[in-house]
């Protein structure tokens, strides 16, 4: 909130024309001070016409800090500080991870009307928790075209270490939304999971390996030089042990905990067949949503993001046979079941 600090509504003609002046020479400062930035453009318009902070800013400024403490407790996995920052914030979810406050809040209030839309047709919530780089947007956007329905986030943080923020777990539960997040088994999220009620959710895997060298070559693609072959496998390979294999093998010790139903899909089917995967997806919650039976014949809007095919198996010319040898042997034998691996 501003407080104008002049009464704009005079009726004194000469008293106009000085605050017109005013004004006129308010509006030069600006834009003269606009050649140093955005900032200081607005900074010299409001020092010039008199606007000052009005006392409704603190509770603002005060969300917005307790959010942005949030996402920063986040990256540093201090799970419980985020938690009471969050819920301090009073923020629903959005779409993106790392948004400014009035950015994020402007999006969360859109998303809200539509997903309310959806959740009264009928439609649930599909919690979705992916590995990187496994189709997962793709996944994503074909759901929420097909069903009318935004996609949200409702963790904070980078992967693996990805935090869910309860009050925005619980906010989304109701339906009406695809929910996309990297989030890991941790005991943390399974504890806010067991705490929101939620009993299954459908996880997005693939081939590690696989995987792991395609963060590498997205990273490097954002670089203004590349990396030489050596220091690719390094990343590579750092990346899959550190990142992906806990990731991994934590969602497998949660399926076989019981006290979770976790729903498996391939990212290689979402790639193949998406067809399949949304029928086996939409049959899972059908039993709690009727309205789903009618669409599962149908054959969803495939959304294709990211896309590159043939790249599963390159990974291997590139790194060479020592370290696919060392990536092999990182791989439990639940693992190389559960996604059919070869070495």
């Amino acid at each position: 909130m501003l407080e104008l600090a002049f009464d704009s509504g005079v009726a004194d003609p000469d008293v106009a024309v000085r605050e017109r002046a005013r004004l006129e020479g308010a509006l030069a400062a600006a834009l003269a001070a606009e050649e140093g930035g955005a900032a200081a453009g607005v900074a010299a318009l409001l020092a010039a016409i008199g606007l000052r902070p009005g006392l409704m800013n603190e509770s603002y400024f005060a969300e917005a800090l307790a959010f942005h403490l949030a996402q920063t407790y986040a990256h540093l996995g201090r799970s419980k500080e985020m938690v009471d920052c969050i819920e301090r914030s009073g923020t629903l979810p959005a779409d993106g991870g790392d948004l400014l406050y009035p950015d994020h809040v402007a999006r969360s209030l859109g998303l809200f009307e539509h997903r309310e839309a959806a959740r009264v047709r009928g439609v649930p919530a599909f919690l979705i928790a992916s590995m990187p780089r496994a189709a997962s947007t793709s996944l994503t956007q074909s759901l929420a075209r097909s069903l009318d329905m935004p996609v949200l986030r409702v963790s904070l943080g980078h992967f693996p270490h990805c935090m869910l923020a309860p009050s925005w777990l619980n906010s989304a539960s109701p339906g009406g939304a695809v929910l996309h997040d990297h989030f890991g088994a941790t005991p943390e999220n399974l504890a806010t999971l067991r705490s929101c009620g939620v009993s299954e959710v459908f996880v997005l895997v693939r081939d590690p390996r696989a995987a792991a060298a395609s963060v590498v070559d997205f990273g490097t693609s954002r670089l203004d030089q590349p990396i030489d072959d050596a220091q690719w496998t390094a990343n590579v390979l750092d990346t899959y042990r550190h990142l992906f294999i806990p990731w991994l093998e934590g969602w497998i010790a949660a399926a076989n905990t019981g006290d979770l139903r976790v729903r498996w899909i391939q990212s290689r089917l979402v790639r193949t067949d998406l067809h399949l995967v949304w029928r086996e997806m939409l049959s899972a919650l059908a039993p709690l949503y009727p309205s789903l039976n009618s669409k599962l014949d149908l054959p969803p809007a495939e959304v294709r993001v990211n896309f590159v095919h043939g790249l599963d198996d390159r990974w291997r010319c590139r790194v060479g046979e020592r370290v696919r040898e060392e990536m092999w042997a990182a791989l439990s034998p639940a693992a190389i079941e559960l996604l059919e691996l070869e070495p």
